[in-house]
This record gives C-alpha cells, structure tokens and sequence, in this order.
C-alpha cells in the first residue's frame, strides 16, 4: 500500500507542474456521477468476489488455497485498475481543476478532497474483505489453544478497517500530505518577482526534510503504539542497542493485537528515533528470533538507511522527470512528437501517459535500490549473529529461520514478491550465499555505498542546475 499511497501522491504533484487547469462544462451533479461512478462499480465487483470466496472458503475448504490466491490477484487489479480511474480523472477529466472551482483554491482542501475517491474505495474493498480475514484468524485458534499460543480477541468490521487505515495508508499519506501543503504555500509565496522567488527550490526541499524528520512523531500516535514495558525483554534489546552504538528516544510495543507480526524503525535522528516491535511478534517468537529482528531493524540505522532512502528517492525522480522532459523537447524539435498546444486535451493526455512512465520507472528503480538496502540490513543481522569474524551456517539459519516465521505468521508465502522487500524465499537465499565469509567482506555493503554515492551525487548536479536556472 506504500508504492500506492505515493503513486497517488505523484500523480497530484505532477498535475500541478504540468500546469493543467482544463475542465469539461458539465452540471455539478452529472460531474460527480462521471467520476464517482466508476469506483463505485469496481468497489461492487470486488465485494462479488468477496463474497464469491467467501462461499466457497465455506463448501470447499480443501480449495481455500487457490481461491485465496485467486481473490489478492483480484484485489491487486482493483487497486490498479483505482490507480488508473484517479490518473484519467486528474489528467483526462479535470478533476482537481473541477474540485478547486468548486471548492476555492484552499491548500490541500481540493487534493483531500481527490485522493477521497480512490483511497475510499480502497477502503470499501477491506471492509468487504473482513468476513474472509475473520474466517482464516478463526480457523488458527484451535491450533493457537492446543500449542499454548497466545489468542486475541477477533475485532470488529469497523476496527478492522480501522487498523488498515491506521497501519497502511496513514504511515505514508502523513507526512507525503504535510509535504504537499508545504510545496502548495512555498509555491504561492516563490512566485516569479517575489522576494522568495530564487529560494524556491530550497525551502521546497527544507520542508520535504522537516515533513521526514519529523514523521515518527506523528505516527507514533497515529498507529497504536505504547512504550514497550520493563522487564528482561526491553533490557536485553537496550543492550543490543548500546552494543552497536544505537541511540533511540524510545523502543515501543505496537499493538495489533496478533494481526501483524513485522518490526519497524522510524527517525533518522536519535531524537525522533523510535523501534517498533508488534505485540505478535514479542509474544509468538522465540527470544533469538526476537534478537535477530532486531538486529535487521538496527541494521537499517546502523547503515543509514532512513536518510539515504529519502535521498535516493528525490535523486531518482528529478533526474528522470528531467531525463523526460529533454526527451520530449528533442522529440518535438526533430518533428517526432507535435506541438502540445495544438490541442488541450492532447496535452492533458500526454502529462497522463508521461506521468504513467514516469512514475513506473521510478518504481523500478527506487524498488531495486530499497530492495539492496533490505539486503543489507539482513546481511547486518547474520553479521551481529556471526561468531569470530566469520559468517557460520548457525547465524545464517537463525536470522532465516526469524524471516521464515515471520512470512508464515502473517499468513504470507515465502515466494511472495514485495516491491521494497523482496521474497522471503529470495532473501533467504541470498543469505546463505554468505555461510564462510568474513564479515568485513560481503559485496552487498559496497555495492549499497556506490548506490548511495551516485545518488548523492546526482541530487547535488539536479540540486545546483535547478538553482542555475532560477538565478
């Protein structure tokens, strides 16, 4: 749901640099129809399928497996085929044009009032899928009660869809939202013969830090999250911390009440710094799992991770917008590709498709370098287990053995794909490549640093020619 939340976020800073201010001169009540109606029915059709598994998880349990699969296929293409129905809306349709005529030119008040249509269906699609969740979380408490495991209390509908709202669209619409706001005043206060004017780049990028920095501090509220309690478990993890040069403003229990099984860290700063362990995880893992989760979340501290993936993203999408933007003028020169105004709609649909490229080239890319870095702080877990400067097959099992149960826990397969993470399977794998090698000497860690290099490096060139520019 992160690569969703911020293709939508992409899709409303792009309609905005693209200058796009077209809208059809239909009725208010025949416009809303247009661009409710097809959420509408997709939402529908995924509540049939819902439904339709619903049924046969009840008279074919035997196949329960398949149709599972059956059902995220369907889901996967609903929250594309949204994805699709919010572009052509902003680029086709004119929604955000039509909502700021109607609504004012308020900052963030129109694009909350856009992103209500696909993340609203978004969350019409869990509330139909939460009879399917209660129904497998049901059938493992007879297996939780005979080996001794901890057992929740199944929630309701309404805090099941709560707790996705909570833990998968607010922890990246937060701070993306504020940085919105932010790009939409500097914007009205940078204009062309303003006293800001020539700051623009820098107070757009000076809040884009701020939003970032400051993040943990408002998700540390908007997930349900308490310190973690005293006792033997929270000392052995602050010694963890102290071993590895770690500072933390707080280490927190995130309550999901068994729903999840997954450990986080948040803060570039030791200020703002938190570590996140799930109620699932502390309560249903052994205690060298538990270590070796820990060990990969301050894997990703320990090597800088937090900064450097926010640089890397900024680097990878300015380049390429700038890359597609001298791609289009030499096109239109050599008479490739005709002018954009010869048409308005042309335009509009010409932004929709180069957004469309844009925004998947920068998923590959920014996909493949969080993938690296994920590997990394894996790699760092089986370093903290190692013994004696050497990677042994017992450390390389342990920190498997913690991925393996947390994909299994949380009712994952270990060959299914993540975009920022990769496969378990994958993962895993590649750890084992490491059984024998100094721990001073594994080529992901140098591969991560020329990443983060070029990276650094390209931000700074598309840093210094937008400033050129603006002189």
């Amino acid at each position: 749901m992160q690569l969703f939340v911020m293709i939508l976020m992409m899709g409303l800073l792009a309609h905005d640099a693209a200058s796009i201010g077209l809208a059809p001169d239909l009725s208010g009540p025949l416009m809303a129809t247009i661009f409710i109606g097809p959420y509408a029915i997709l939402v529908v059709m995924v509540m049939w399928a819902c439904r339709r598994a619903m049924w046969r998880l009840s008279t074919q349990p035997e196949s329960s497996a398949r149709w599972m699969r059956r059902l995220d296929r369907i889901n996967t293409l609903a929250r594309l085929l949204v994805l699709g129905l919010f572009m052509a809306d902003l680029y086709l349709l004119g929604l955000l044009t039509w909502l700021r005529d109607g609504i004012g030119h308020w900052v963030l008040l129109p694009d909350v009032a856009a992103l209500s249509l696909p993340l609203g269906s978004v969350i019409m699609m869990w509330w139909a899928y939460y009879p399917i969740d209660r129904r497998l979380r049901e059938a493992t408490l007879i297996r939780q009660f005979d080996t001794g495991e901890p057992v929740w209390t199944i929630g309701t509908r309404s805090e099941y869809v709560l707790s996705q709202i909570r833990h998968q669209l607010l922890l990246m619409l937060v701070p993306l939202l504020v940085l919105l706001g932010w790009t939409q005043i500097v914007e009205r206060v940078t204009q062309p013969g303003m006293a800001l004017a020539p700051y623009r780049i820098g107070l757009i990028l000076l809040g884009g830090a701020g939003a970032f920095t400051l993040a943990p501090l408002m998700i540390r509220y908007v997930w349900d999250t308490v310190a973690l309690p005293e006792g033997p478990l929270r000392q052995r993890l602050l010694e963890l911390c102290r071993a590895h040069g770690v500072r933390v403003r707080q280490l927190l229990l995130w309550r999901t009440y068994g729903g999840m099984i997954n450990g986080a860290v948040m803060g570039v700063s030791r200020h703002v710094r938190y570590i996140l362990l799930t109620d699932g995880l502390i309560q249903r893992m052994s205690d060298r799992q538990i270590e070796s989760v820990m060990a990969h979340e301050l894997g990703h501290i320990v090597r800088r991770h937090m900064p450097w993936m926010i640089v890397c993203a900024m680097a990878v999408l300015w380049a390429l917008a700038a890359a597609m933007d001298s791609a289009t003028a030499g096109l239109q020169i050599a008479g490739i590709l005709p002018d954009l105004d010869i048409s308005p709609y042309w335009a509009m649909g010409t932004d929709a498709v180069a957004t469309l490229i844009l925004v998947g080239l920068w998923a590959l890319a920014f996909g493949y370098i969080s993938r690296r870095f994920e590997r990394q702080a894996d790699t760092f877990a089986v370093q903290h287990m190692a013994h004696d400067g050497v990677i042994t097959n017992e450390a390389v099992e342990a920190v498997a053995d913690a991925l393996t149960d947390v994909a299994l826990l949380n009712r994952m397969t270990p060959h299914q794909k993540s975009w920022r993470h990769g496969s378990i399977a994958w993962r895993i794998n590649y750890l084992r490549t490491l059984v024998g090698r100094p721990v001073d000497q594994c080529e992901i860690d140098r591969l991560v640093a020329r990443i983060r290099w070029a990276c650094g490096l390209l931000l700074a060139c598309m840093i210094a020619i937008e400033y050129l520019r603006t002189m």
